[in-house]
């Protein structure tokens, strides 16, 4: 059994239910909600990092998120998983935020599968 095979048929399974719900990470602490536009593997740090930005409008729906995360799992399937926002630093430069995956939830009425962090 890999490291993340109990994550992944969890989101296969919400696949199959709620294929249109879209993905988004959340900080519980102040409940800010990040779309995540993308899944890289950040193979320096080994990390898949969900990344998120403020406003994305093209953020994944749990059909396509599960599938993507499918594949990177197949390629590195002891990486770490992690949450990651973009910040600016200043006028000519930004950053990036990578925090550890805490916990993923369903939310039915708001229509997310949330990516605790």
């Amino acid at each position: 059994m890999a490291r993340h095979d109990e994550l992944l048929a969890f989101i296969a399974a919400m696949a199959d239910q709620f294929g249109a719900f879209h993905v988004i990470g959340i900080d519980p602490k102040d409940g800010t909600q990040l779309p995540i536009t993308e899944i890289i593997a950040e193979d320096s740090d080994s990390e898949i990092c969900f990344v998120g930005e403020a406003g994305g409008a093209n953020n994944f729906v749990i059909n396509n998120f599960y599938a993507s995360l499918q594949d990177h799992l197949e390629r590195h399937p002891d990486y770490s998983l992690m949450v990651s926002k973009w910040f600016e630093i200043d006028s000519e430069h930004i950053g990036r935020a990578d925090v550890p995956l805490k916990g993923v939830e369903v939310d039915e009425q708001s229509e997310t599968l949330q990516l605790i962090y």
